[in-house]
């Protein structure tokens, strides 16, 4: 049985956002500030509505909400909210089964938290590569794909995951 990795909350991005909205209206904020505090606030909203989909297996909707946040991502230029965007495209094709797209998405996602250093994204896209090959019935890569997460999260000195990585190397 493969161990996915967890979802994560964005709750305290809409909190962040929504401080800096109430701190906007006190004080000098541009409009420009205001619109992209609002887009993130959406997104962390989006997000949290789309994981409940998830979790409730509307995975159109799930769809649906991955996409219009990829847009906020964009639209706000940050790469990290464009990366998970991506991650939750791609959870839903591995939900319907069309493998190839999930790897797709996967792995454009690993390429932006590669640009980032964000070594626990990396990890997360790796394990779910890892999962995709596995369901191909590709258990080399799949291995290859598990073994450099368990690498990285060793190195993060994080425990959850390399028990996650090691059960799910076999």
């Amino acid at each position: 049985m493969l161990i996915p990795e967890p979802r994560r909350s964005y709750s305290r991005d809409l909190v962040s956002a929504l401080a800096g909205l109430i701190r906007a209206k006190t004080g000098s904020a541009s409009l420009r500030d205001e619109r992209a505090m609002f887009a993130a606030a959406l997104w962390a909203i989006r997000w949290d509505y789309g994981a409940a989909a998830y979790h409730a297996g509307d995975y159109a909707k799930v769809l649906e909400i991955a996409r219009a946040n990829l847009a906020t991502a964009h639209g706000l230029d940050d790469g990290r909210k464009e990366a998970v965007s991506m991650r939750e495209i791609g959870h839903y094709f591995f939900e319907v089964g069309e493998r190839p797209e999930a790897k797709r998405q996967y792995e454009a996602a690993l390429r932006i938290y590669d640009g980032l250093h964000d070594d626990e994204g990396v990890a997360d896209c790796l394990n779910e590569i890892g999962a995709v090959h596995c369901a191909m019935g590709e258990r080399a890569m799949a291995h290859e794909a598990f073994a450099r997460t368990l690498a990285i999260r060793q190195s993060m000195r994080d425990e959850q995951g390399i028990a996650r990585a090691l059960t799910n190397i076999g």
